[in-house]
């Protein structure tokens, strides 16, 4: 982490903030890192969630051609999220999706962009921000966490409706660390 991610986002940072999940498992390595940072699974207690993650990396396969499948699987967690989230009154939604090249993936970037921003209009009434993330195959628990903790934090409470990139420094155009 670099200094300005740990001033942010110091052990404890998310104490009292609930982070639930509608799709996808989180790995021990981040419940661990969430856990650090002082969040809390709803199962605990029983807490309205203050974030919903929708982990579909391994639930869509954006390699496969069909973008308009992988969009309806999407819109089809956002809907849950959604549903979990009008119950607490709002908090955000944080849809996770894996990168992927080529033609489909422009589409499927296209498409995921204008979902996000029309979820992020449409549910604004109901105080639930709506943000996607196109990670890497595999990312590391750590940034993936403090992403996480950033949207769960209130120092995102006006951010909606955008679509965030988690690219390794290697695959960043003109960066090799």
């Amino acid at each position: 982490m670099t200094a300005t991610q740990a001033s942010c986002l110091a052990a404890g940072a998310l104490t009292g903030r609930t982070v639930g999940w509608v799709a996808g498992t989180p790995t021990l390595a981040l419940t661990a890192a969430l856990a650090g940072l002082g969040a809390r699974l709803p199962e605990a207690d029983g807490a309205a969630p203050d974030l919903v993650v929708a982990d579909l990396r391994d639930g869509v396969a954006p390699t496969t051609g069909d973008a308009a499948a992988t969009l309806t699987t999407v819109f089809a967690a956002a809907r849950a999220g959604y549903d979990l989230l009008t119950d607490a009154s709002g908090g955000g939604l944080l849809l996770i999706a894996a990168d992927a090249p080529g033609p489909t993936g422009a589409a499927l970037h296209a498409g995921l962009t204008s979902l996000t921003r029309t979820l992020a209009t449409e549910w604004a009434p109901q105080h639930i921000r709506v943000n996607c993330l196109l990670t890497p195959a595999v990312p590391t628990a750590p940034p993936l966490a403090d992403l996480i903790g950033y949207l769960a934090g209130p120092a995102a409470a006006l951010l909606t409706g955008q679509l965030l990139a988690l690219t390794p420094p290697a695959a960043r155009p003109g960066r090799t660390a």
